[in-house]
């Protein structure tokens, strides 16, 4: 996808056009319910060369083949650190959004269909590698079997940090699209504990991944 002003980068949605959100990956302003990337077809790995350009592009491999990760952040009222497995979704396979969307526990909503008022929270989201089947991907040597240890350098990692907000309005369909679009039996789950749309404002980007 061409983005609306090439060369021009964005840390948040708060620097691109009313119509715009921030490409967490790529980091340029792009058209609200327009691809953050071209769908991605290669199982290649890596994904393609070397230098810079190759590193964005593992990294958006890698949030789009992934699935899930460890969402860490501070307890509210304790101020000790915590984190949790969660699913999550950019898109349905081959259709990146570049938008993280999650469906999180809430509070118990009572007789409410809506889950409850939440507030944003500062998070981070980390990837690896190694949860993918080495199988799928040509030369990928990652994960125990395919005989390389989760924490070598040589296994990509990634950290997407910004904040986790509860998506309102439109977002909350879309969400939702997307989530169902990758886990299902998110659809099933019960509502009696309080699920809600949530997504992934990132600010900055860490990656090892040689």
């Amino acid at each position: 996808m061409t983005p609306t002003s090439p060369g021009t980068l964005c840390k948040d949605r708060s620097e691109c056009a009313s119509d715009e959100i921030c490409c967490p990956t790529s980091h340029e302003c792009v058209k609200v319910g327009g691809e953050c990337t071209p769908p991605l077809e290669d199982k290649s790995w890596p994904p393609h060369g070397g230098g810079n350009s190759a590193n964005a592009e593992e990294a958006r491999w890698l949030v789009h083949e992934a699935d899930w990760g460890y969402l860490s952040s501070l307890d509210a009222q304790k101020q000790t650190p915590t984190a949790q497995v969660a699913s999550y979704s950019d898109g349905a396979v081959g259709a990146s959004t570049g938008r993280i969307f999650l469906y999180l526990m809430t509070e118990d909503p009572g007789e409410s269909e809506e889950p409850p008022e939440s507030k944003p929270f500062a998070a981070a989201l980390t990837l690896s590698q190694a949860i993918l089947d080495p199988a799928d991907y040509e030369k990928s040597q990652c994960g125990s079997q395919a005989g390389t240890d989760p924490e070598d350098p040589r296994c990509a990692k990634l950290t997407l940090s910004g904040m986790v907000v509860p998506s309102k309005g439109t977002d909350i369909a879309t969400g939702k699209a997307a989530l169902f679009a990758r886990h299902p039996q998110m659809k099933t789950w019960p509502a009696d504990h309080g699920f809600g749309v949530f997504e992934l404002h990132v600010t900055d980007v860490w990656m090892i991944a040689n």
